[in-house]
């Protein structure tokens, strides 16, 4: 049907600029409008514009009084939203900053309308999968924009840095924000070291940071693996970059690429022909490494290996996932299976024999993760246990810390762990998750300094009021404590 461009209304916009038109009206000039602009009763002859702004605008540009639209008077503010998003995500001049407002709004729409992700409602992974993205990078838009919310209400300063980061990449921001987050929880940690005492071991807070900086190392694998003496490692096991060019399959196939720098298989192998010699040097004569690797690389990770002395093994472990990883949909079925090769030197045995080679353990919660890519901590304690006899004395080296998994696992062997971490966010996030492994402390306290409480308000919380601040993100300036452990939310 055609309308007069004078009966539709244009209200609150996602685009805050709709931008240059004057390609589209020429391009309409030339061919017609092919497709009709949507539109919704508004009232009194009048029509609230849905989806199509720029045709609207560059209709109006060439002088035409009437316009070819979709009549919809079916859709809710969720489903008026929606349209209007996956319509603007195809857009390659939309910036990351206006995205992630939009998602964030359709997130938080989709949960009025469906329920919490803890009440078996709307979840950041639905988020993703409506709008054809990861649940990585959903998260990744959905907290940059709730931080610059903080900041619009003046709950935080002004951000520069994240601001400069959000101009180049919404994954530069991601940076950001993550690391602000984690620097929040040290801080938190820090200004307390003389206080703070643990509860389980009453230990002060700065001898835990101690003993976590000794087993934790930030910088590039290839150069602090140097510092480790000759054999005194008994197990290596690790997780290195893929080298799969993760970004440029995504772009390729349509897909908004997760979180990655260098991840070429040119950087991954200058990697290997460093690393793997180190590797046999600072591994005991008789030694195991479990390297987790893409079937892409496997190869290449068996001809360094090669070349630097170990024996490769004949079977790899299996982690078998309930839901798949692909790069290019369009092309290949998902992944539904990660491998780890088994390398040695000398002639080594294993601790517990007879074990199987693949491995079922449940992934982790998409909200749980701090990296795309992250294994559960359960999964590398399975497979650590298997070379270790749960002595103190022995030391797994694992040269891509990533979140500090594998050092929990040896914690909770009880035996001696090393871990290298390049990457300032994650490495901010592997010494808090390590902190507070130490210390006894659960994953709801880290949350609950995430969102700005002390130490001394989560020892008050009772269990349904920590519950219920998670679930609702509800920020500590914004309730008080009462003697009961209860909260007394305040109305904004």
């Amino acid at each position: 049907m055609k309308l007069p461009v004078g009966t539709i209304v244009v209200l609150d916009r996602q685009r805050e600029d709709i931008g240059e038109v004057v390609d589209l009206a020429n391009s309409i000039a030339a061919h017609g409008l092919l497709a009709p602009i949507i539109v919704q009763p508004f009232g009194e002859g009048t029509y609230k514009l849905v989806a199509g702004g720029r045709r609207l605008a560059a209709c109006k540009s060439l002088g035409h009084t009437e316009i070819e639209a979709t009549l919809r008077d079916d859709l809710d503010e969720v489903s008026e939203t929606e349209i209007e998003l996956e319509e603007n995500l195809c857009r390659t001049d939309l910036t990351d900053e206006e995205k992630a407002w939009a998602i964030l709004k359709i997130h938080r729409l989709k949960v009025a309308k469906y329920g919490k992700a803890t009440n078996g409602g709307w979840t950041i992974e639905d988020t993703g999968k409506s709008l054809k993205m990861s649940q990585c990078t959903a998260s990744g838009f959905l907290s940059v924009a709730s931080r610059l919310e903080r900041i619009e209400r003046g709950e935080e300063p002004p951000d520069e840095a994240l601001q400069t980061a959000l101009k180049k990449s919404i994954w530069e921001a991601v940076k950001v924000d993550n690391y602000r987050k984690e620097q929040a929880v040290l801080q938190v940690i820090n200004s307390r070291l003389d206080e703070v005492q643990v509860e389980k071991s009453l230990q002060p807070a700065s001898e835990i940071l101690a003993e976590v900086d000794k087993m934790l190392w930030h910088g590039d694998c290839r150069e602090l693996i140097q510092r480790v003496p000759t054999e005194t490692v008994h197990m290596i096991y690790t997780d290195s970059p893929y080298g799969i060019d993760i970004r440029k399959a995504h772009e390729k196939s349509g897909l908004t690429a997760d979180l990655y720098e260098d991840d070429s298989v040119e950087s991954l192998a200058a990697i290997l022909r460093s690393l793997c010699p180190e590797m046999y040097r600072v591994l005991k004569p008789d030694g195991f490494v479990v390297f987790w690797i893409s079937f892409k690389n496997m190869f290449l990770l068996q001809s360094e290996m090669l070349k630097a002395g170990f024996r490769v093994g004949p079977v790899p472990y299996f982690w078998v996932r309930p839901s798949g990883i692909c790069n290019n949909v369009k092309l290949w079925p998902a992944s539904c299976v990660d491998i780890a090769l088994i390398f040695a030197k000398g002639n080594p045995h294993m601790v517990v024999q007879g074990t199987r080679n693949w491995l079922d353990t449940p992934p982790l919660n998409p909200n749980d993760k701090d990296m795309a890519l992250e294994r559960p901590v359960e999964l590398n304690q399975e497979i650590i246990r298997r070379y270790t006899l749960g002595l103190p004395d022995e030391l797994v080296l694992d040269p891509f810390a990533g979140s500090g998994s594998t050092l929990r696992a040896c914690l909770n062997l009880h035996v001696g762990g090393l871990a290298f971490e390049l990457d300032t966010t994650n490495y901010a996030a592997a010494r808090t998750k390590l902190f507070f492994h130490m210390a006894g402390r659960d994953q709801e306290a880290y949350q609950m300094l995430e969102l700005g409480y002390t130490e001394a308000q989560v020892a008050k919380l009772n269990r349904e009021a920590m519950a219920k601040i998670i679930a609702d993100g509800i920020r500590a300036e914004r309730v008080s404590v009462l003697p009961d452990g209860s909260i007394k939310q305040f109305t904004a």
